[in-house]
C-alpha cells in the first residue's frame, strides 16, 4: 500500500473512532507488539493481556534522530529489525508512539444538538483554537465523552509521522495504530485522575488527566541542554510545578493538590528524581507501576509508554 494510503487509513481509524480514554478503565489488549523511541533508545515490548511476554530496551546512534524525531528511516528500521532478531521476536502488526514534540492536544466540547456534525465542526474549531498549518500538520480527533460532547483533538507535524510510518514499513511492521507518546503514558497509569511525568536525558513529557481525559499535555525536547543527574531533579520539579499551577488556574473545579501523587516514568533514574520532586512540589512522587504481570527485571518506568500503547 502506498505511504499516502497507509496514512489515510491510519487517520480514518482514529478520527471519530470510539472513545478509548474516557469511558472505561484502560486494560491490555490481546497480544500486541509495541514500539517506542525515547531518548536515544529503542523500546519494544510484546504484551499479552495481563503480562509482558518479551521486551527490549537498546541504545542506538543518536545521529538517526533530528530534534527528537526519526531522521533516517532506513537506518532506524535496521535497528528495529536487528533488535527483533536478537530477542527472538517475530515481525507483526505493531502499535508505535510518536514523540509529542511540536504536537498540540486539546479537549474541545461541542453543543449537544442533533444538527451538530462533528466531522465538520471539530476540524473547524480546531483551526480556530489551535492555529495550525494544514499543509504541515495532520489533525486527529476522537470523542472521549458522549455525555458532555467532549472531543480530544490532536495536531501533529506531518514529516515526523511520515518518517515513523516509513520506518515501520521498512522494518516489516505494518502499523495498527500510532499514538502520541504522552497520551500512551497517561493510559499506562490506569487512573482517572493523574499527574505523570516521563523523563529522559533529552526530554520531559508531562500529562495531567481528569476523568480519564488529558487536560494538559506538555512535551519538552531539551536539545542541546541534556539533563544530567545533578540538574535533572530540580528542572523536572520546576516543570511539574509550572504545569500543575497552569492546570489549577485553568481548571478551578478540578484542582490538583497533595496528596495527589506524581507518577514518574522514563529512562532517567527515578530514585534521583523522586525526593526532589516530592520536596519541591509537595506531591508525593512515585514510580509508575505497570498494570500487568512482569518479571523482576522488567524495566517498568522505562517501558511505561509501551505499556500504555498496549492498552485499549
Amino acid at each position: 500500500m502506498p505511504l499516502a494510503s497507509r496514512l489515510k487509513a491510519l487517520r480514518a481509524s482514529l478520527n471519530g473512532g470510539p472513545a478509548k480514554l474516557a469511558q472505561r478503565v484502560p486494560g491490555l489488549q490481546k497480544q500486541t507488539l509495541t514500539v517506542s523511541i525515547q531518548g536515544n533508545s529503542l523500546r519494544i515490548a510484546l504484551l499479552d493481556r495481563q503480562k509482558a511476554v518479551s521486551w527490549a530496551h537498546v541504545p542506538f546512534n543518536p545521529s538517526l534522530l533530528r530534534n527528537g524525531f526519526i531522521a533516517n528511516s532506513q537506518g532506524m528500521s535496521q535497528v528495529v529489525k536487528n533488535t527483533l532478531t536478537s530477542k527472538g521476536m517475530r515481525p507483526a502488526p505493531a502499535i508505535a508512539s510518536l514523540p509529542g514534540f511540536q504536537s498540540i492536544c486539546r479537549a474541545i466540547t461541542l453543543p449537544r444538538a442533533k444538527d451538530v456534525a462533528p466531522a465538520e465542526v471539530v476540524p473547524r474549531e480546531a483551526r480556530r483554537l489551535m492555529a495550525y498549518s494544514e499543509r504541515d500538520h495532520y489533525l486527529f480527533w476522537q470523542q472521549v465523552s458522549a455525555k458532555s460532547g467532549t472531543y480530544l483533538v490532536v495536531v501533529t507535524p506531518r514529516a515526523p509521522l511520515v518518517s515513523l510510518v516509513e520506518t515501520m514499513k521498512l522494518a516489516g511492521l505494518p502499523l495498527r495504530r500510532v499514538e502520541l507518546a504522552p497520551l500512551a503514558l497517561a493510559k499506562a497509569v490506569a487512573q482517572g485522575q493523574s499527574i505523570v511525568a516521563n523523563v529522559e536525558s533529552d526530554s520531559i513529557d508531562i500529562v495531567i488527566s481528569i476523568n480519564w481525559v488529558p487536560t494538559v499535555v506538555r512535551s519538552l525536547w531539551l536539545g542541546d541542554e541534556p539533563l544530567d543527574v545533578d540538574s535533572a531533579p530540580r528542572r523536572v520539579a520546576e516543570e511539574l510545578t509550572r504545569t500543575i499551577s497552569y492546570h489549577n488556574d485553568t481548571n478551578p473545579d478540578a484542582r490538583l493538590s497533595p496528596p495527589q501523587p506524581i507518577h514518574l516514568a522514563g529512562g532517567f533514574p527515578i530514585e534521583e528524581l523522586a525526593p526532589v520532586v516530592t520536596q519541591e512540589t509537595g506531591h508525593p512522587a512515585v514510580a509508575v507501576l505497570p498494570a500487568l504481570a512482569v518479571a523482576r527485571d522488567f524495566p517498568g518506568p522505562a517501558m511505561a509508554v509501551n505499556v500504555g500503547l498496549g492498552m485499549h
